[in-house]
């Protein structure tokens, strides 16, 4: 797995917690996961270095686009304190209100951020993939440096031609 995707609803500023999914669900949210959100998802990664990277998104309240704060931006933070680094920035997704819909051209947008992620993998899979040693073990050193542009000449002289393989 290359990438990690997680999101969740901004609630007081932040990611949300027991309490403000408790208040959501009161005030009219459809009955949700009171105990547990992305807020204790991403507290329960495992800490180190991680070859995998992360995007966030939350949901906003349309009123409250103009408001600081977002858990998209928190849990990205939060997710980098566990070592995963961010594959792109974290996206604000608006809803009309609690129980939404989405406003007109988000789940486009959205649709459009998801093909934006999937290709940043595939080109750092590819980018990743072209940069290994490739040469003999006979010919490689400690010393030796690896990469696209010094395969590209350096190769050509180490590879036998065709007819000799």
């Amino acid at each position: 797995m290359a990438l990690v995707v997680a999101g969740g609803p901004t609630h007081a500023f932040s990611m949300s917690r027991a309490n403000t999914r408790a208040d959501a669900i009161n005030r009219g949210a459809r009955e949700g996961e009171r105990e547990s959100g992305l807020r204790e998802w991403i507290a329960a990664l495992p800490s180190g270095e991680h070859a995998e990277k992360i995007a966030t998104f939350d949901t906003k309240v349309e009123r409250m686009h103009h408001l600081p704060g977002s858990a998209a931006k928190a849990a990205a933070k939060a997710a980098r304190r566990h070592g995963y680094a961010s594959a792109a920035r974290a996206e604000s997704f608006y809803v009309h209100d609690l129980e939404g819909p989405h406003l007109d051209g988000e789940i486009d947008r959205a649709r459009d951020w998801g093909r934006q992620l999937a290709a940043l993998i595939n080109k750092a899979d590819q980018r990743r993939r072209s940069d290994k040693c490739v040469l003999p073990r006979e010919v490689r050193r400690r010393d030796t440096l690896c990469g696209s542009a010094w395969r590209s000449w350096i190769l050509p002289l180490l590879t036998p031609p065709l007819g000799s393989i």
